[in-house]
């Protein structure tokens, strides 16, 4: 029998994968305005991977 996926977990493992992405494609892109978004929104990413952690790594 397969076990359940466990949502809480999944999601931060999801919202830290995203972060990740964010970074690299900030790393790839030639464009300082899509640098500058991408940075941005991983920032926002990981302030909201420090508010959900108490829930999350429950």
């Amino acid at each position: 029998k397969v076990p359940s996926p466990q949502t809480r977990p999944l999601l931060m493992a999801m919202i830290k994968k995203c972060q990740a992405d964010l970074e690299l494609f900030a790393l790839e892109t030639q464009s300082d305005k899509a640098k500058n978004m991408y940075n941005r929104n991983a920032k926002k990413l990981a302030e909201l991977e420090k508010r959900l952690s108490p829930f999350l790594n429950r």
